[in-house]
């Protein structure tokens, strides 16, 4: 299965968050995240910016980091109703 057909099962197995579903929707949010390698931002802080002193692996785990944050918030916001998004100050995941 390419990525864009996997990309589209994933979301299509989280229900659109109904107000009377949250739990339901939380969860299948959680598995989708964790199953797609994403959930690094709903498990951990945001780390602080790297500076010119920072290790490699500091700067790869900051980068995992913000795309973790960058493609779950993507995902959660598909799978809410536009009025429930509120407008785009909405910057992390957890």
């Amino acid at each position: 299965m390419d990525t864009s057909a996997t990309l589209s099962a994933n979301l299509g197995s989280i229900p659109t968050l109904t107000g009377s579903n949250f739990s339901e929707w939380k969860r299948k949010v959680k598995i989708v995240l964790g199953c797609m390698d994403l959930d690094l931002a709903l498990r951990m802080d945001k780390p602080a910016s790297p500076t010119d002193d920072s290790t490699l692996e500091y700067k790869v785990v900051n980068e995992k980091w913000e795309r973790s944050n960058r493609m779950g918030l993507m995902i959660v916001k598909e799978t809410i109703p536009e009025t429930f998004r509120g407008g785009e100050e909405i910057i992390d995941l957890k």
